[in-house]
């Protein structure tokens, strides 16, 4: 059966994103004001990674935990991306629009306010010897092992 195709839209999410994150749709249609920021955004060195992305508190032992076993596994990950402010992601999306248009950068990167990113919850993972962040990944020990 065929996936449904995305619809966008620029819908408000639903609840409070400070307190009920788990529960809180961001996607194409729903986004989260573009003032806001999680107040509790942590670096994700204290989780054992070598880099200052940041995310929510309650993430960090989870993340932590992921990095041990993913190093336990010998398919180390690291994390390339955290938190996006909704300016940050802006300029994302208007530098892939300006490569590819925004049709195509539409269906590639998540518009201001549309991204999980913004949340606070969400983490771009590699293997440490990749490049860019690609659906290639997957086919890598680490991608195949997250």
């Amino acid at each position: 059966m065929p996936l449904p195709q995305c619809e966008q839209g620029d819908e408000p999410s639903v609840g409070d994103p400070d307190t009920e994150w788990a529960t809180t749709v961001i996607d194409s249609r729903h986004s989260l004001p573009d003032n806001f920021a999680p107040g509790d955004l942590l670096e994700v060195n204290q989780a054992g990674f070598d880099s200052r992305d940041r995310v929510r508190s309650f993430v960090i032992g989870d993340l932590a935990a992921l990095g041990e076993a993913a190093e336990a596994n010998g398919t180390p990950i690291v994390v390339i991306s955290g938190y996006r402010s909704y300016d940050y992601q802006a300029n994302l999306f208007a530098n892939r629009a300006e490569e590819v248009g925004d049709a195509e950068a539409a269906l590639r990167t998540a518009r201001p306010g549309h991204s999980e990113h913004q949340l606070g919850t969400a983490i771009d993972v590699l293997d440490p010897g990749a490049g860019d962040l690609t659906t290639a990944f997957a086919q890598t020990p680490a991608g195949q092992w997250v």
